[in-house]
């Protein structure tokens, strides 16, 4: 890790006490299977998971309403409940408790950059859909995994591309599905002290937490992978809009900016942008939903309804 000594506050057990509250709700559930109880839609998920929640945090209901909504009627919320509907509700719950139960920040010490201690180059995709298997590509090389020392022959990069093309499930029509991206990177960078790559959703709610958890990424050595909902929303893309995978490779605390690593087929895009804290917050304030996956503390077993 370039440059940081950062010291990360230990994370009190004010969560575990927060999900004790739920012991009697989670008995009413304890029963269901949410990939074998096939009588149960996403809707019927969504609605139980609203009622547990609401009866332990009455006063915040409609936030409670607004957060669910918003992400499992998303095209990225589909995918993943598709492939493993439990992981899809965990995601759902991280994001309520990042609102209604938040864990302690990580405490800034005094240095000024994060960023990986593990070099790698921006890769560039392909062709117009494989934003996610060439940022895909370069967390891994920047997390250092050991199959993925950079190479810069460009006939190799292109190769290993089609390869996560094919381990990820990428298509024309759809692209690639977040919930994939963090299964790739957790089959090729190892666990480390209970932490390990996980995907995060940030709402309107929340999307000041996500820059804490892409710290903590790059603190622990590992590049965070960022759904961009809206190109628009940044500056360099001057108006045009569509959905994008991209990395981040620092964040400067002193300058209060943001290092993107865009993977974008056209030169016009690709490549390195710095961006300031506002504007990067303004991709999950200004849309329904921002995704990312980050390397971060698992939580323990029970900290779910849904497990």
């Amino acid at each position: 890790m370039t440059k940081s000594k950062r010291t990360l506050k230990a994370v009190t057990a004010g969560l575990m006490t927060a999900m004790l509250t739920f012991s009697s709700a989670v008995q009413a559930t304890e029963n269901f299977d949410v990939q074998s109880e096939t009588t149960w839609g996403i809707e019927d998920y969504a609605e139980n998971i609203k009622s547990i929640y609401k009866a332990n945090y009455p006063e915040q209901a409609d936030i409670i309403d607004n957060i669910v909504d918003t992400l499992v009627f998303s095209d990225e919320f589909a995918g993943i409940f598709a492939a493993e509907g439990t992981t899809a509700f965990q995601i759902v719950e991280d994001s309520l408790l990042d609102v209604l139960a938040p864990e302690p920040s990580p405490q800034i010490q005094t240095d000024d950059l994060y960023t990986t201690k593990y070099f790698f180059q921006p890769i560039q995709q392909i062709n117009n859909y494989y934003c996610g298997p060439a940022s895909t590509l370069m967390a891994l090389m920047g997390s250092g995994a050991a199959e993925y020392n950079y190479d810069d022959v460009k006939s190799k990069t292109d190769e290993l591309q089609t390869t996560l093309a094919n381990q990820l499930g990428t298509t024309l029509s759809s692209g690639t599905n977040i919930s994939m991206i963090t299964k790739v990177l957790n089959n090729n960078v190892p666990s480390v002290n209970g932490y390990k790559f996980k995907t995060k959703a940030f709402t309107v709610y929340s999307y000041q937490r996500a820059l804490d958890f892409i710290e903590t990424s790059l603190v622990e050595d590992c590049v965070p992978v960022i759904r961009v909902p809206d190109t628009a929303l940044l500056c360099y893309y001057k108006g045009k809009s569509f959905s994008h995978y991209m990395v981040v490779e620092a964040v400067d605390f002193n300058a209060e900016s943001v290092t993107l690593v865009d993977p974008h087929c056209d030169d016009k895009y690709f490549g390195r942008h710095t961006i300031f804290y506002e504007d990067f917050e303004n991709l999950a304030k200004n849309s329904k939903d921002f995704w990312v996956s980050v390397y971060t503390k698992v939580k323990s077993d029970n900290s779910y309804i849904y497990e």
